[in-house]
């Protein structure tokens, strides 16, 4: 495919992108894709593309949606276009892709003929933009999968520790790939929580829901982990409260 990267290099992967069709387009413009998997990344591009990003509302939204919202880990993309690349390119940090596309010689053609071309021309660089994106994002889960760490005994790390890489396995049930393996990441669970006072059937009951995907399902994880979070710290009484919680969802 036609395509360089510029700023980073595909290894670096950040989840935020920004692609765009070197060859001006029939209105001097750059067709141009920008992308990320979490809303908090996008919108922080989409501000600095418009060059609002220090508008003082908008900056406490987005500070809202650092401390309040779970980053979703979906791409998010819209199709825009600007005079000048360069005059964006350092507003943000990402991964940028460069696509490059001839226009077509179009000399002595029947004017019909050229508007032909010229859209067929169009066409050919935005499916070539949302072709390096799926690349790109093909590349970025890949990195996702392989760096979630194994479940490890609970005594052998810290607590801090042990609260990450349960909440990495937790975002699998969240967000699970095309193809997870719910028995194994039931078995790193289970192990990760060996010596945690709770009832036989939590995880069982946990991964079920993650399974079927019914009604407020990723409300109710979200229960779970902080009622499991709540039993390793053994606070019995924040627990009991939290159970309750899940009445809302019966």
């Amino acid at each position: 495919m036609p395509k360089k990267w510029i700023k980073k290099n595909p290894q670096g992967l950040e989840g935020t992108i920004l692609a765009y069709v070197k060859e001006l387009n029939l209105q001097g413009l750059h067709d141009l894709i920008f992308s990320s998997a979490n809303m908090q990344a996008f919108i922080r591009i989409y501000l600095a593309i418009k060059g609002v990003e220090e508008d003082y509302h908008l900056r406490l939204l987005i500070d809202f949606f650092d401390k309040n919202i779970i980053q979703e880990q979906e791409v998010i993309s819209v199709r825009t276009a600007v005079e000048d690349i360069d005059s964006i390119a350092s507003k943000y940090d990402c991964d940028i892709i460069e696509i490059s596309l001839p226009k077509p010689k179009t000399k002595g053609m029947s004017l019909q003929k050229k508007f032909q071309i010229r859209a067929q021309y169009e066409d050919d660089c935005m499916t070539e933009l949302s072709s390096a994106l799926n690349d790109y994002y093909t590349e970025y889960w890949k990195k996702q999968q392989t760096a979630k760490p194994n479940a490890i005994e609970r005594k052998d790390c810290t607590k801090e520790e042990w609260k990450y890489i349960f909440s990495e396995l937790h975002e699998s049930l969240v967000k699970p790939s095309a193809n997870e393996n719910y028995t194994t990441l039931e078995k790193d669970i289970r192990k990760l929580c060996e010596g945690i006072s709770m009832p036989d059937k939590l995880i069982p009951e946990m991964i079920l829901t993650a399974k079927q995907k019914k009604e407020h399902w990723k409300e109710k994880l979200g229960l779970y982990k902080a009622l499991i979070f709540a039993l390793e710290a053994e606070a019995y009484e924040r627990a009991g409260k939290i159970k309750k919680v899940f009445q809302r969802y019966s």
